[in-house]
């Protein structure tokens, strides 16, 4: 049968009310309908279908075993579409679904955290679903809709996606304990040119990597890369190690593992920018996702701290 022959809703509620009453003026009381109304629904179904429901004398109402298979299956399917209907209501609410999350390598030393847990107080039923990317490759998923938000690095621009601009943090240089810049407590980027420079690699972090090389050639200079590697873990290890120096915003310092040093670059004239991008229009679970992520740029709770949340 064709979606152009199937019954239509009012038909199939009537017969169902009917088949549970056995009788039309029962079944009419109950929806509020006339009984010459919904005896004509019922006769209006037997005759799209082809075949008879029910059978009707004067004096009782009974289902046929056809009208009794068909009402037994029309039952289960009217659950079945309440239930598709509060589910789908729940989703449009933002009460429920899945939230598809990507964020860059810094995103997740503390911002994602905090936006997770404060965003599962105000959606519990919601499931974020996590996925490292980069930065460019962020772009891509938000124009191919493989995800609803990212946490990238900026400035990022586009008609079609609305930005928020979560930080703006200076630069800072992790080195070895025992590295002899270490003890210089704050560096210039004269000493970064002239270190041996730990980054990530050109395929995962070739956005981040441009930042770094602008900020040494507005000072004349060009970083000299002694190794790569594809993961921030990599990269700590090696410094860590004393192989060579790395370049990362603030947030990184607050939250390095033991056996480095932080030092800010005084003469930096750069920031790094952490921002948040989705597309036009937003839904419900889209928009209570930034609202938490407004909460922590504006500095609720403070960096490492819980997110109050306001439903």
């Amino acid at each position: 049968m064709t979606m152009r022959k199937l019954p239509d809703l009012d038909q199939i509620t009537s017969f169902l009310a009917v088949a549970e009453e056995l009788n039309f003026r029962k079944a009419a009381e109950r929806l509020g309908l006339d009984q010459s109304a919904v005896s004509r629904r019922v006769k209006d179904l037997e005759t799209r279908l082809g075949f008879q429901l029910l059978f009707r004398t004067t004096h009782a109402v009974r289902l046929t075993d056809a009208g009794r298979t068909f009402y037994e299956d029309c039952a289960k399917l009217l659950d079945r579409l309440g239930s598709s209907v509060e589910a789908a209501r729940r989703i449009a609410d933002g009460r429920q679904g899945t939230l598809r999350v990507a964020y860059m390598t810094f995103a997740a030393i503390d911002l994602l955290p905090r936006a997770v847990a404060a965003y599962g107080q105000l959606n519990p039923g919601v499931a974020p679903v996590l996925a490292y990317q980069n930065t460019q490759l962020q772009k891509l998923s938000l124009a191919r809709g493989e995800i609803d938000v990212g946490l990238m690095l900026g400035p990022f621009s586009h008609t079609d996606f609305e930005t928020l601009e979560i930080s703006r943090e200076g630069p800072v240089a992790l080195v070895a304990e025992a590295s002899p810049l270490a003890a210089h407590g704050t560096l210039t980027v004269a000493d970064i040119a002239q270190a041996p420079l730990v980054m990530g690699n050109d395929q995962q972090w070739d956005y981040y990597r441009r930042l770094v090389e602008d900020m040494l050639a507005a000072h004349g200079h060009r970083p000299a890369y002694a190794f790569e590697a594809s993961s921030l873990t990599g990269i700590l290890g090696l410094v860590r190690h004393g192989l060579g120096i790395t370049i990362v915003p603030e947030v990184m310092g607050r939250f390095r593992p033991q056996g480095l040093v932080a030092c800010p670059i005084r003469d930096a004239d750069c920031s790094i920018l952490t921002v948040a991008a989705w597309r036009r229009p937003a839904s419900r679970m889209v928009n209570d996702f930034v609202k938490v992520l407004r909460q922590i740029a504006k500095g609720a709770g403070g960096q490492g701290q819980s997110v109050p949340v306001t439903p």
